[in-house]
């Protein structure tokens, strides 16, 4: 089993852990603007998503690069299978403080990692539901980062 490693938009470093166990702290990024292909950052991996419009792509990125969005407002996620791959299998509602974490796999191609609902939208039914997918095959583990 291979560890997945991360890169922090912020530093450019790729990450597997914090030194001897510490948490890895995530750098919040300026405010992005949802749009039909969301721009992410240079400057961060934890940004808030302002507005409402559907979201279909994320802009290109290293492969590895992680970005969490926190949802300001109600937006949707429309999968697609190559790049913008969402667990299950289906588009992703989500409301104001939602939050969707994604994995950048390069050219332009992203997956979700998880997805924290907190008004029970986003597919689910749970207060809190995380909503965990392969990472890339099923001899690699998620990188369990927060």
């Amino acid at each position: 089993i291979q560890e997945a490693k991360l890169l922090f938009a912020a530093s450019g470093h790729q990450h597997g852990g914090g030194v001897d166990g510490a948490p890895i702290r995530l750098a919040k990024g300026a405010d992005l603007a949802s749009a039909a292909t969301v721009t992410v950052g240079t400057d961060g991996n934890f940004f808030n998503l302002t507005g409402s419009v559907t979201v279909t792509a994320l802009s290109t990125r290293p492969a590895n690069t992680l970005a969490i969005l926190v949802c300001t407002a109600g937006t949707t996620f429309t999968y697609n299978g190559t790049s913008l791959i969402l667990a299950p299998g289906t588009d992703a509602v989500l409301a104001a403080g939602d939050l969707i974490a994604f994995v950048s796999l390069g050219g332009g191609n992203w997956k979700e990692l998880w997805r924290s609902t907190l008004a029970g939208g986003g597919g689910g039914g749970a207060t809190l539901g995380l909503v965990y997918a392969q990472l890339i095959t099923q001899a690699e583990r998620p990188v369990p980062f927060l």
